[in-house]
């Protein structure tokens, strides 16, 4: 979960509203079109009762929503969020006629415990069921493969792209939020050097298989950060993009993490991807 979320809605706040550090703009709402946006009014979000970007996600199915379980640990009602899907601006959903969504249900990992003072949480992982509210040019709802899990190749380094609506600067909560979606490419590391790491934050044995870890690959300044919770990581195989990742914990501030090249952490969705078959079976799904 990203780091703020620690302690108070003001931390959750800057835990979830992460957009991406050193990236660039995608361009257009067709380059990912299976990227979820999640808006919300709930007061961590607005002061005035309006909706905004709150969170990304994954479309998985084409009413299924795969993102981080932090994303709405302080939502008291489904009516304060909603999904979008086909997004480029985020203030502009009505002119780029995105599909909206609303949430009728959230499935949440089991072992999520909410936001504890000695991250990170390896179940940082829910499923948000979904109805369409209005599809304005008739689209398909597009949607993203998750990965099959490979014991075999938990430590497998190399690039893995992520995008968000995340912060380009942390400077403070919130501070120069990303009105487009943008997209940056980090450097998978082994989990080894991801504990040696997170070992100078917590108290816990090991970053396990649950996680992936990626950093800048030091060529600096290259990270996700405030707003980005919940979107994704992923590859390219066979002209195909296969989800990889839950963007789920920075250590810190986005920009000192990047320059530190600390890890950031996905949680694996492979590794859960029987949990999500499971828990879309029961709903006939």
């Amino acid at each position: 979960m990203l780091n703020s979320l620690l302690l108070a809605s003001t931390l959750i706040l800057k835990a979830i509203s992460t957009p991406i550090v050193g990236g660039t703009e995608v361009g257009s709402n067709h380059v990912y079109p299976w990227m979820g946006m999640q808006q919300s009014n709930a007061s961590w979000v607005s002061n005035d009762g309006s909706f905004h970007q709150s969170c990304g996600g994954s479309m998985i199915r084409e009413n299924v929503l795969v993102t981080a379980a932090h994303c709405h640990v302080i939502i008291t009602n489904l009516n304060q969020l909603k999904v979008f899907s086909h997004v480029y601006d985020s203030d502009k959903v009505v002119e780029e006629q995105a599909i909206e969504f609303k949430v009728v249900k959230i499935i949440k990992h089991e072992k999520f415990d909410g936001v504890g003072s000695n991250p990170p949480n390896a179940f940082d992982i829910s499923l948000y069921i979904l109805e369409q509210v209005s599809n304005p040019s008739n689209r398909k709802v597009e949607t993203i493969e998750v990965a099959s899990f490979d014991p075999n190749t938990i430590n497998d380094q190399g690039p893995i792209k992520t995008i968000g609506w995340g912060a380009m600067t942390d400077i403070s909560v919130n501070a120069n939020q990303s009105k487009t979606l943008r997209e940056t490419e980090l450097q998978l590391v082994t989990l080894d050097y991801c504990t040696e790491i997170y070992k100078q934050y917590y108290t816990f044995d090991k970053v396990g298989p649950e996680f992936l870890c990626a950093n800048d690959g030091n060529v600096g300044l290259r990270s996700i950060c405030y707003g980005d919770s919940g979107g994704p990581s992923f590859t390219i195989e066979n002209n195909k993009p296969i989800l990889q990742g839950i963007s789920s914990w920075v250590e810190g501030y986005c920009e000192a993490a990047s320059i530190k090249s600390v890890p950031v952490l996905y949680v694996r969705a492979s590794y859960f991807k029987n949990w999500i078959e499971e828990k879309l079976a029961l709903e006939g799904l």
